[in-house]
């Protein structure tokens, strides 16, 4: 059987060996098979040493708009900075996070902070600043 219009895209899995998983609209879901099947390896569980976080905050025009009485890059802002202060608890024990600061203004990203070793001072120092 070849594929035609009538699949339907199952599932896309990407990977070192990535495949994807198609099926016959016509058939009941029926698996499809092609010359382009993979069989990937086993997936084994990978033991990270550092942990690198990139914290991007959408800063376009629509992060003005309200919501429950507070501006969204408001409550983006306090979010960050909470998560900072709960990251910052586990790097003190652990000293193994890398952070960025980025933000999104709609049409690019800026650099406030590239990923380096984490540094809460000057990541909350940035995130309070986002405007």
């Amino acid at each position: 059987m070849t594929i035609g219009k009538k699949l339907l895209l199952g599932a896309l899995s990407l990977g070192l060996a990535g495949y994807v998983a198609c099926t016959d609209a016509n058939t009941n879901n029926t698996p499809v098979k092609s010359k382009y099947d993979v069989t990937p390896d086993e997936v084994k569980p990978i033991k990270w040493n550092h942990k690198s976080i990139a914290f991007v905050i959408d800063t376009s025009g629509s992060m003005n708009d309200k919501l429950n009485s507070k501006r969204k890059i408001d409550a983006a802002k306090e979010t960050l900075l909470t998560m900072l202060k709960i990251y910052n608890e586990h790097n003190n024990k652990n000293n193994d996070i890398e952070a960025g600061l980025f933000c999104f203004n709609g049409s690019k990203v800026e650099t406030l902070n590239p990923i380096t070793k984490f540094n809460y001072s000057r990541l909350e120092k940035l995130g309070a600043n986002v405007s």
